[in-house]
């Protein structure tokens, strides 16, 4: 509020608003500290605890104040230094990539089809591993469910960090896997990198962080000289160290590798990017001249045959050729079912469920091998090893559930029923779950449980005509006249 206090007559003095106590210390709490440091090797600045920036965190930040040594006045602390610029030594930085999984899925909708995608990132060293699937099923009936599975791997080159894809691969994809990749990738850093072929430039992210976090500290931006840089992905976990001291970083023996496939398929994601397929495939087919049974270059290749030319012939030759049958995800399997291989298939995906190590895929292939399968003693096999892979996933649950009814097993089914329920969030999912649910049970016979299913679905969404009518067939069933 404005108040003025009068200075001589016919004049006004505006005076600004004071903050109360409470507003001053959470804008306090909202910056970064920094406190003096004081070494053997001199004086410097230094983050005294842990900033937040979105899912990252800055644990570690210190600064170097050049040209300044012993003996020195170091009356009032860091404020007698604010105006000097110092140097950066050291920048650690940790992501929680639960987290970062949650700020990813919420850009990351219409790739894979419609409606929000759920991502999950897990760190393996010296790469990430991201799975991308649907947040919500389109239909409960539907055998199809899509996976993407990706690789990314940090580069080094002339001291800027750059992200490499590789290993892209997926389950009832509509676009190759690398091209799906590609364009997610675009989503998520299109206001932080440029992208050069499938690598993701970014410009020098140590320098941004720390002008930021200095200056809204009220000092002077340090300089940022040449530093190396390390990574460490544990499982749920990130952590990036840019370190002046230690310059000469090597990278590990994978991610050279993926930086030289880079190199070679640098057309082809560029033609795959932009949605030029008949350009990327010309490109493939010189890079498999100079390098055949190119593992990276034999998939994308076979994905474009399958998913664009509809050259099946060719993409089950280049697969098999290149012998990447079981590390590109479900194409193979889901190729020879084009063709009405059954048996083939089957092994084909049980062969990918052996071989993945991303359980939400291995998850879909043991789901599709139990769908083709004609032993019948297999099949419950295939269910019970799905489940034991993803036993979050609602649709694997209600597949197992209706195998179950299939041989007899209502108990068991009945608690497929209810973990595929738990699986969904939100009124309406759940109302479809239930109703969903309540179809499967009529159709096996089960009109009690149906019912019951049925009574559960109107919870969530009261008065609707098609529960209301399925619930008064459930009634009509078992000769009851009215509900209750």
């Amino acid at each position: 509020m404005v108040r003025s206090t009068a200075r001589a007559p016919g004049t006004l003095r505006v005076v600004a608003p004071s903050r109360s106590a409470s507003a001053r210390a959470a804008l306090a709490r909202s910056r970064p500290v920094f406190e003096l440091a004081i070494s053997r090797q001199g004086l410097g600045v230094e983050l005294s605890s842990s900033y937040a920036l979105g899912p990252v965190r800055v644990t570690h930040l210190r600064a170097d104040l050049p040209g300044l040594k012993f003996p020195i006045d170091v009356t009032g602390g860091l404020a007698r230094f604010r105006s000097h610029r110092s140097s950066l030594n050291l920048l650690r930085l940790e992501c929680d990539l639960d987290a970062l999984s949650t700020v990813l899925g919420a850009a990351s909708g219409g790739t894979l089809g419609k409606g929000a995608h759920r991502i999950q990132l897990r760190g393996k060293g010296d790469h990430l591993v991201v799975c991308v699937s649907l947040a919500r099923e389109t239909s409960w009936d539907d055998q199809s469910s899509p996976v993407l599975v990706f690789e990314v791997f940090p580069l080094i080159e002339g001291g800027h960090l750059s992200l490499g894809i590789s290993a892209a691969r997926g389950h009832a994809l509509l676009r190759p896997a690398r091209e799906l990749a590609l364009a997610l990738m675009s989503q998520w850093t299109s206001s932080y990198a440029e992208r050069i072929g499938g690598s993701f430039a970014f410009s020098n992210i140590a320098r941004e962080i720390c002008t930021d976090l200095f200056v809204s500290s009220g000092m002077r931006a340090p300089r940022v000289p040449a530093a190396g840089l390390s990574f460490d992905a544990r499982d749920k976990t990130l952590a990036v160290s840019v370190d002046t001291l230690n310059i000469d970083s090597a990278p590990s023996e994978r991610a050279a590798g993926v930086s030289e496939h880079l190199r070679m398929l640098l057309s082809v994601d560029d033609a795959l990017a932009t949605g030029r397929e008949e350009i990327a495939r010309m490109a493939l087919v010189e890079v498999l001249c100079q390098a055949p049974r190119h593992v990276e270059a034999s998939q994308a290749l076979a994905s474009i045959d399958a998913l664009y030319t509809h050259r099946w012939e060719a993409s089950l030759m280049t697969l098999a050729e290149a012998d990447v049958g079981s590390t590109s995800g479900t194409l193979m399997a889901e190729l020879y079912q084009r063709r009405g291989e059954r048996e083939h298939a089957a092994r084909a995906a049980c062969l990918v469920a052996t071989h993945e190590p991303q359980a939400e895929l291995a998850a879909r292939a043991l789901a599709m091998a139990a769908s083709l399968e004609h032993d019948s003693l297999m099949v419950p096999m295939w269910l019970e090893e799905m489940v034991t892979l993803a036993p979050s996933w609602a649709r694997g649950r209600i597949l197992r559930m209706r195998e179950r009814l299939r041989q007899g097993d209502l108990l068991g089914a009945q608690g497929d029923a209810q973990h595929a329920e738990a699986s969904v969030r939100g009124s309406k999912p759940r109302f479809e779950m239930c109703l969903a649910l309540g179809h499967i049970f009529t159709n096996a016979g089960y009109a009690s449980e149906a019912g019951a299913y049925y009574e559960r679905a109107l919870t969530y969404v009261p008065e609707d005509a098609q529960a209301l009518g399925a619930l008064g067939g459930s009634l009509i069933a078992r000769g009851l006249r009215k509900r209750g």
